[in-house]
């Protein structure tokens, strides 16, 4: 069961388009979606991107805090910036793919569709 604080930031830092296609109940009850059962062979993948962008992440603390030249901690800073669109263009394509053109009913992959709508408006906006 949540704690008053932990309810109220998942609140808050959660899209809204998720609450609209989820049965989200303030009964502090939480029902998530389904999960997206990657094939083992493109979950490694993603996963090793991830980690890459970790590593990148952990250079630029490093850098900040051995007061690195900022035009060089900006070099960095675009580097995985770059690293985290890729990736989010990687997930991207396979939603369209597996969720989408690949979905059981209409309905479904209408449901699938207006989900990744809301998330690309986000994405766009930053």
């Amino acid at each position: 069961m949540l704690n008053l604080v932990a309810y109220q930031s998942l609140i808050l830092y959660t899209p809204m388009a998720y609450f609209e296609s989820t049965s989200f109940k303030t009964d502090k009850s939480i029902h998530m979606k389904a999960k997206h059962t990657r094939p083992g062979l493109e979950k490694r993948a993603l996963v090793v991107r991830l980690r890459k962008i970790k590593g990148q992440i952990e250079a630029l603390e490093k850098m900040v805090e051995a007061d690195t030249d900022c035009s060089d901690v900006l070099m960095q800073v675009v580097s995985a910036r770059q690293a985290l669109k890729s990736f989010s263009e990687e997930l991207i394509e396979s939603h369209m793919h597996e969720c989408i053109e690949n979905a059981a009913t209409q309905s479904e992959g209408r449901r699938h569709l207006r989900s990744l709508l809301a998330v690309l408006k986000r994405y766009a906006a930053v």
